[in-house]
């Protein structure tokens, strides 16, 4: 890993994320689910706001992105004019706040940024847009791996942002849309080109051999999504599917109640997505995370958002 990188980030954002996000306690019953909150006091909105538009710049580039950018542009020395280049160079142009994915995508790749000890980005998915159209790629919000001894684990997220009932109906929707052998598949392929990390030189090089092989002796679809599984199966990896649910719940009235009311929100979540089945198609081991944010105004963070763009030219 990048300790360079990692202490940056950590100075920068993790140890301002502790003071504004509360982390709790997992609940694990079928699936695991990890509650968070923001603090529950006037400015904990504008707090978040902020965070979110301070980690902006570290969702758009990758790690190497980032260190360069800085030792040639001091990009990190504002961190507000950081997340506007971001929105100018890299993210798409989203007009409409009610739409708009940014909040979730940045919350997202913050949490496991911050919280997922030795998460390191596989791409940066804003770096692979089309040219005019600023479209970055659709399928996972997010792409991570982990790695521990001879054990490797990708990070495939989902995020939802807005009403508590958009966010459950759309992360189930994923959950049986985009984890087919063939949907993973297609991601897989597409990352083996695009990743430079040294702990998966191995396993890449493999997959774009296979990629050449298939072509060279006309594999058929369901022929080279077999071997590619054979491949990752041979090097251990495993899968975790990250999904944050930050969705808009004012239980933030009373501080002292706070705990209970994230437990509350929690078991009512875990109600929910454990009473179902999902159709998780790849020959993976695997876990489903949930993630489950209330905050007490998504609108005004969005609006805020959506405010600063409008800034950038």
């Amino acid at each position: 890993m990048n300790s360079e990188y990692q202490n940056l980030y950590k100075s920068m954002i993790k140890d301002k994320a502790n003071a504004i996000i509360v982390e709790y306690s997992c609940l694990n019953q079928k699936f695991t689910y990890k509650p968070f909150s923001h603090k529950a006091n006037e400015s904990s909105l504008d707090e978040l706001y902020d965070l979110v538009i301070d980690n902006t710049v570290f969702y758009a580039f990758d790690e190497d992105e980032i260190l360069s950018l800085h030792d040639s542009l001091g990009i990190l020395d504002d961190l507000k004019s950081a997340a506007k280049y971001a929105f100018a160079e890299r993210l798409p142009k989203r007009k409409d706040p009610n739409s708009d994915g940014t909040l979730g995508e940045v919350l997202l790749d913050l949490l496991i940024q911050a919280y997922e000890p030795h998460s390191q980005k596989l791409i940066a998915r804003a770096k692979y847009i089309e040219v005019g159209k600023k479209s970055e790629i659709t399928g996972y919000d997010a792409l991570y791996f982990t790695k521990n001894d001879d054990t490797i684990t990708l990070w495939l997220g989902q995020a939802k942002a807005g009403a508590q009932t958009y966010c459950k109906r759309d992360i189930k929707e994923d959950l049986n849309t985009k984890f087919s052998t063939t949907y993973f598949a297609g991601t897989a392929f597409y990352i083996s080109t695009r990743t430079s990390s040294k702990e998966l030189l191995d396993i890449m090089n493999e997959i774009n051999s296979l990629c050449f092989t298939a072509i060279k002796n006309n594999f058929s679809k369901k022929e080279k999504t077999e071997q590619l599984f054979y491949v990752l199966q041979k090097h251990k990896v495993n899968i975790k599917i990250p999904c944050l649910l930050a969705y808009t719940n004012n239980i933030y009235s009373d501080p002292l109640l706070l705990q209970k009311e994230i437990e509350k929100c929690t078991q009512q979540m875990c109600t929910y997505f454990d009473a179902n089945t999902y159709s998780i198609g790849i020959p993976l081991s695997y876990d489903i995370i949930f993630y489950v944010f209330p905050i007490k105004d998504v609108s005004y963070i969005r609006e805020r958002i959506g405010a600063i763009k409008k800034e950038v030219v």
